[in-house]
């Protein structure tokens, strides 16, 4: 029989207590100690999906916590976007709406699956596109 307090015990949304986790990586009301909600995941998620596009660390430059969550939160820093645009462009709209500054403006969870859906459609559609466009002579396509 296992106990509740044992590893592996399932919980339902809302009952995170605590937090443990990259600073660089979490809600700027979290690092706060503001409450744990589902936006706090989608904030970490957006920066998660931007420094694996970007094989960049956000914030790097940053190594106090107290300024870290001074620029955050204060001056509303995110990492840039350019560098994501100018390869995905429907992107850039997806980590914006998911790192935005007010938690209540952040998407949902199904939002943020839905938007990362049809970014990707577009990624998918533009490189079949580009397929098509470098095809050989003999009627292959490069991939």
């Amino acid at each position: 029989r296992r106990g509740s307090g044992e590893r592996g015990e399932p919980r339902l949304k809302g009952e995170a207590s605590g937090f443990e986790g990259t600073p660089r990586y979490m809600a700027y009301e979290l690092l706060a100690g503001g409450g744990y909600t589902e936006k706090v995941d989608i904030y970490s998620t957006a920066l998660t999906l931007w420094s694996m596009m970007t094989t960049e660390v956000p914030h790097a430059h940053i190594e106090n916590g107290k300024d870290l969550l001074s620029i955050v939160h204060q001056q509303q820093l995110r990492p840039p976007l350019q560098p994501v645009v100018n390869v995905w462009p429907d992107m850039g709209r997806v980590l914006a709406c998911g790192w935005a500054h007010e938690p209540a403006e952040r998407l949902g969870a199904y939002e943020m699956q839905r938007e990362l859906d049809e970014a990707w459609a577009a990624i998918v559609q533009e490189e079949s596109r580009h397929m098509v466009d470098v095809g050989c002579a003999v009627g292959c396509t490069v991939m």
